[in-house]
């Protein structure tokens, strides 16, 4: 009997340990915020410049205009903020993530904070945002 009682005490104790294990090894929770992003509003010096009056400065429709900066913060945790622009591409890239609506954007020793809410990620620094729309 004292056989029978030990063995289930250690059957129990590895199904225990097994679905502790899978528990440990399953999907963190992916934020919503990760996917790509086109420009949707500029600010800055007291000026708002939204997607359409953006275009107009630029002679372009706002299609164009919101694939010229782009950003793309991908599942893994890494980021990529590319501006195409009157002949000039310039692209940052480094890490991300977003807790409760903050979002932290890190690269080349520089951190970025922003919000996150609505599918609309906003980016602020120096008295600059960049307001970005979830394609």
């Amino acid at each position: 009997m004292k056989k029978s009682f030990a063995a289930k005490v250690v059957s129990l104790m590895l199904v225990l340990v097994c679905v502790l294990g899978l528990m440990a090894c399953g999907d963190k929770k992916k934020s919503d915020a990760a996917g790509s992003y086109g420009i949707q509003k500029v600010e800055t010096g007291g000026m708002s410049m939204d997607l359409e009056q953006l275009a107009s400065q630029m002679g372009s429709d706002g299609d164009e205009v919101s694939s010229m900066i782009t950003l793309n913060l991908n599942e893994d945790g890494t980021f990529k903020l590319d501006v195409s622009a009157m002949g000039v591409s310039e692209a940052q890239e480094g890490t991300w993530e977003e807790k409760d609506g903050k979002i932290t954007l890190k690269a080349e020793g520089e951190t970025i904070e922003g919000t996150y809410a609505d599918g609309l990620v906003t980016l602020s620094e120096e008295g600059m945002s960049l307001v970005f729309k979830k394609k």
